[in-house]
Parts: structure tokens; C-alpha cells; sequence
């Protein structure tokens, strides 16, 4: 009787490990699959991860929003940035509120600084990492790109229920891994 419970509390274990990772994965691809796609436009950034390896940094253009109860919100906490259009078809927020919305596309945020009128965010989404060999040269790309104050880079991020997921990167109009084959440099 005791092996029996034993090999039923193992199997609930086992259960769970493999279920957390796959939710998590499905998620993304749910959110990949069924998002809404919004463009980003993007600020260079120089990067690394001794873990997880080498990505490109990604700053936006868009990371404050005028907000008349700014005193409301904090350094380092939580809120959630509405997301709407710019005059160019990229994404911006709109409005920067505390709570979930309900309805239409948002992201979750931190707040980085509050003023009088004024709050800064940063997105969660601020990393793209590459194959070890390709994000040096997509970087370099990037940078020169984004210093050259040519404003064709963007990202495309897919949005689903407030969950946020890169799709891909574009430099010069080009998919980040298409602008590092035609530059001929690996």
C-alpha cells in the first residue's frame, strides 16, 4: 500500500514538471499564433548574458507616456501600458493604467520614473537573443542602423491578454536574420 502512494505522489511530481514548461511554452505559441502584431520602433543597446548568451539589446523610442495622475504611480512597480498607433502605424501606449485592463491590447510594464505629468516604463521585452555567431554582427547592424538616425528598425511583438511575445526583429525594413545573410559578415 505504501509503494502505491509513494508511485502516485512521483507520478503527480513528475506531472508537474513537465506540465509547468509545456504551459509556458503553449502560451507563447498560443499568443505567436493568435496576437495581434505591433511594431516597435527601437533604440540601439550594447549587450550580453554570461547565461543565456548573446542577444541584441533592445531600447524603444516610445517609453514614457503623458499621464495626469502620475503621483500615483512608483518606481519599480507593476502597471500596464494601453497599447494604440502612431501617425507611422507603429505601436505606442496610450495610456498607462495600474490595473488589468478588460478589454482591447495591452503589456505589462515597470515603471521607471514618475513625474508631474509624465511616467517612464520600461517593456518586458527588451532582449532578442540570437544563434551565438549571428548577434554580433545583427548588433552592429542594429546600432549603425539606429545611429544613422535612419527610423526603419523595429520590432514586431505579438499580443495576446496582456502576454507579450517577439516575433522578430527589422533592420533597414529586413528581417534581423535576412540583414545579417546580405551583409555577408557571420
Amino acid at each position: 500500500m505504501r509503494a502505491r502512494v509513494l508511485l502516485a505522489v512521483l507520478a503527480v511530481a513528475a506531472a508537474a514538471q513537465l506540465w509547468v514548461p509545456a504551459s509556458l511554452i503553449l502560451r507563447s505559441e498560443r499568443t505567436l499564433a493568435a496576437g495581434t502584431a505591433w511594431r516597435f520602433r527601437t533604440a540601439p543597446v550594447d549587450p550580453a548574458d554570461a547565461f543565456r548568451g548573446r542577444y541584441v539589446a533592445l531600447a524603444f523610442a516610445d517609453h514614457a507616456v503623458a499621464c495626469a495622475d502620475a503621483d500615483r504611480f512608483r518606481k519599480g512597480r507593476r502597471a500596464y501600458a494601453v497599447l494604440g498607433l502612431d501617425s507611422a502605424g507603429l505601436a505606442v501606449a496610450t495610456a498607462l493604467v495600474k490595473e488589468r485592463p478588460r478589454t482591447g491590447d495591452f503589456v505589462r510594464v515597470k515603471v521607471t520614473y514618475a513625474s508631474a505629468g509624465s511616467v517612464s516604463f520600461d517593456y518586458r521585452f527588451d532582449r532578442l537573443f540570437l544563434e551565438e555567431d549571428m548577434a554580433p554582427t545583427a548588433e552592429r547592424l542594429y546600432r549603425e542602423r539606429n545611429i544613422s538616425g535612419a527610423r526603419d528598425s523595429y520590432l514586431v511583438v505579438r499580443v495576446r491578454n496582456g502576454f507579450a511575445v517577439i516575433e522578430d526583429l527589422f533592420i533597414g525594413g529586413l528581417p534581423v536574420r535576412e540583414s545579417v545573410r546580405r551583409s555577408g559578415v557571420r
